[in-house]
């Protein structure tokens, strides 16, 4: 009898450090994590905004989340171009840890490109020893309150759902964009970032170049996702007016994120601009 409780214990044993195995997150995976998380956030937005034709995406699930996915298409060659963007030249600056924010704006005049309608910014942060530990300033009380760990895959996913979900809800609180507007990529490096750095499909911004808002901006803070190698936070700035006061009524049972009334603050970096008059 002793020798049967001995080996169900191992076997217990066995299992639980089989199921850890599996809950680990490497970094590979942390970084192909980061990056499906954008490529669905930026997909996402893309339509919730109508920014492109309902036949340039197509239905997936992704952590659990119903999302529509930018495909490319032919006769669209916009959609092409922004993808492009995030596929061969945030990544890089990703892949190399250079990359610091990604900010993806709307603006409605090609004259004054830096005065947006809202822009939606994927923060990042690197650990190089597999230990996120970041310390996030509270917008209003300039409180430093410690993120929560977060290790398995498991638990990335929760959190991966429910920015999305966040995202989702949030988006649709917005009014409609003009029918003419731009759509520009911009993107902040890390100190660490070579002098003479750009990603594929990217060039130097000019220094003084900032980013202003029609109206007076609000910041909605849609989630962060850490795993022990990354952590990415998203945020949404627009004019308060931008908001449509009946589906923020209707929605407000979903949001969980905080709004803030936030100065303005000029934000250098590389850019690219694309029109869609569709």
């Amino acid at each position: 009898m002793p020798r049967v409780a001995s080996r169900a214990r191992a076997q217990v044993a066995v299992a639980q450090g089989h199921q850890s195995a599996m809950e680990t997150v490497t970094e590979a995976h942390s970084l192909a994590l980061v990056r499906n998380l954008m490529r669905t956030a930026v997909s996402s937005i893309a339509y919730l905004r109508n920014i492109f034709p309902e036949r340039c995406f197509k239905d997936r699930s992704f952590a659990g989340v119903n999302v529509k996915s930018l495909i490319f298409s032919d006769d669209i060659p916009n959609a092409a171009t922004l993808m492009s963007w995030l596929e061969t030249g945030v990544f890089d600056a990703l892949k190399h840890k250079y990359l610091k924010s990604l900010i993806l704006g709307m603006y409605v005049d090609p004259k004054q490109p830096h005065v947006m309608l809202e822009t939606y910014s994927f923060e990042v942060h690197y650990s190089e020893t597999g230990e996120i530990n970041l310390n996030i300033v509270s917008d209003t009380g300039g409180k430093k309150e410690p993120c929560v760990q977060l290790h398995t895959r498991t638990q990335i996913k929760s959190a991966t759902t429910c920015l999305l979900r966040s995202l989702i809800v949030l988006s649709q609180t917005l009014k409609p964009l003009p029918d003419t507007r731009y759509v520009t990529m911009k993107l902040l490096y890390t100190a660490d970032t070579p002098a003479n750095y750009e990603p594929p499909g990217f060039m130097p911004a000019p220094l003084d170049t900032g980013i202003q808002y029609l109206g007076n901006p609000v910041r909605l803070n849609v989630g962060r996702v850490e795993t022990p190698f990354h952590a990415l936070r998203l945020r949404i700035k627009t004019a308060i007016d931008a908001f449509d006061a009946s589906r923020v009524a209707e929605q407000s049972k979903n949001l969980s994120s905080d709004i803030d009334i936030l100065a303005k603050h000029p934000l250098p970096p590389s850019c690219r601009v694309i029109e869609d008059t569709s």
